[in-house]
């Protein structure tokens, strides 16, 4: 009879603790399982968690306050560690505004479909693009630039284009090339200063003087006269 009454006890007590568990429970203290510890429920944590090993989430998760991670936060199998990654599509969704004081690393495309706006420096491939918040520089070949647009050609090869005007079909209207050259009228100019490079290109000049110094340093001045002659004289060019 008592062993009838021990088991009818022990089978009421594991019946009212299932009772409980299954629904609200409070815990006063510390907890520790060797093993997996499945809540099917909402739980509410009033004081700090602390995860020492992985978490897995496979559900919504609302934090009220501050969530602080002091390693790499992980959202999907196989991302990168010591980072946070997310590699669904829409598997980090910040409905709010978003801040990032430390680095922003995207491995694939970055897709902004409103106002992108920086108000600091803004470095692409290190040297491709450069902006200098401080000085409202841009910098294209230079991670220093020292005017409102600098291009530099420091690692270019010479006949690198550095600035380049075409009409439609690609034809240079105005070129500048990395070792200094410069055309009108021609995409590869050859000498310091080219113009054209058809037998139709044509230059006019109105009212126009030419000054030209020769290998001694002596000046000369060239211009065409009322009557229509060259006339060539030193000094600089009449007023």
């Amino acid at each position: 009879m008592k062993k009838i009454l021990f088991i009818f006890s022990l089978a009421l007590f594991m019946f009212v603790v299932a009772g409980v568990a299954s629904a609200a429970s409070t815990i006063g203290t510390n907890i520790s399982t060797g093993g997996t510890l499945t809540v099917t429920g909402t739980s509410a944590l009033t004081g700090a968690l602390t995860l020492v090993g992985a978490a897995d989430l496979q559900a919504a998760v609302t934090v009220g306050t501050d969530l602080t991670v002091t390693s790499g936060a992980r959202i999907g199998t196989g991302s990168t560690p010591d980072a946070f990654t997310a590699l669904a599509d829409d598997s980090l969704f910040v409905e709010g505004k978003g801040e990032f004081d430390g680095t922003l690393r995207v491995d694939g495309a970055g897709t902004f479909t409103s106002t992108l706006a920086v108000t600091s420096n803004l470095t692409v491939d290190t040297n491709t693009l450069v902006v200098d918040a401080t000085n409202n520089y841009v910098g294209i070949g230079t991670t220093t630039p020292l005017s409102i647009l600098a291009v530099s050609s420091a690692s270019l090869p010479p006949t690198t284009r550095l600035f380049n005007v075409a009409s439609s079909t690609h034809t240079g209207l105005f070129t500048v090339l990395a070792n200094g050259k410069t055309g009108v009228g021609s995409s590869s100019p050859s000498r310091l200063f080219s113009i054209g490079n058809t037998a139709s290109s044509t230059i006019r000049i109105k009212k126009g003087c030419f000054e030209m110094e020769n290998s001694a340093g002596t000046l000369y001045h060239f211009h065409i006269n009322a009557a229509g002659s060259l006339v060539s004289s030193a000094g600089n060019c009449p007023n």
